[in-house]
């Protein structure tokens, strides 16, 4: 049985080595770009995190915890957002958030069906799952932007296609630091968290 000590331990460490893996993918594709909160690059270091408690809190059952979180995510995009005074923003924020937690859910579903895949093979699943749900969020949201403002966006497959680039390697950036913490945290927590 999981005792508190390992419990904290464990979660801790499964933010971080997600956060770190959808960092570091972040920075080998933009650079230091991925640290501009005005650019859209800085998805990486913010949903990053939001997708790394997001796949801890699903994972560890904890349903009340995770969504007083959601609360905190939603307060945040209407308190960030409202200084924009821009109905699409806060309306794209949400879908997106959306779709991390969506893609999220369903990555956790797929590896535990799928329980003989390989570790860090694993991740490429979360990054198709994680693109393809981009895309379609994206191309939803493109869809009522160019109903709504009564004209139609030049680039608009570009930009849904960038969603779903996007999804494509927080996901598996994401993946790749889950697996690597499942491969040293058994290791770890033997070797250096022995309760007395």
């Amino acid at each position: 049985m999981e005792t508190k000590k390992t419990f904290v331990i464990d979660f801790a460490a499964s933010v971080l080595f997600c956060f770190l893996g959808s960092v570091i993918i972040g920075y080998l594709f933009f650079q230091g770009k991925i640290f501009s909160p005005y650019r859209w690059t800085f998805q990486f270091v913010l949903n990053g995190l939001i997708g790394a408690i997001f796949l801890v809190y699903i994972k560890k059952q904890l349903s009340k915890q995770l969504l007083f979180f959601l609360i905190i995510v939603f307060l945040y995009i209407i308190t960030f957002e409202a200084k924009h005074f821009l109905l699409w923003f806060i309306t794209r924020d949400v879908f997106f958030f959306f779709s991390l937690f969506l893609s999220v859910k369903l990555y956790l579903i797929f590896i535990e069906k799928y329980k003989t895949l390989i570790l860090f093979l694993r991740a490429f699943g979360f990054s198709f799952i994680y693109a393809i749900i981009n895309l379609l969020v994206g191309s939803l949201l493109m869809t009522l932007h160019n109903i709504f403002s009564g004209f139609i966006y030049e680039n608009t497959w570009i930009v849904i296609f960038s969603y779903a680039q996007i999804g494509a390697l927080m996901g598996l950036g994401l993946g790749l630091g889950f697996d690597l913490w499942e491969l040293l945290k058994n290791k770890f927590i033997s070797n250096h968290i022995v309760d007395k």
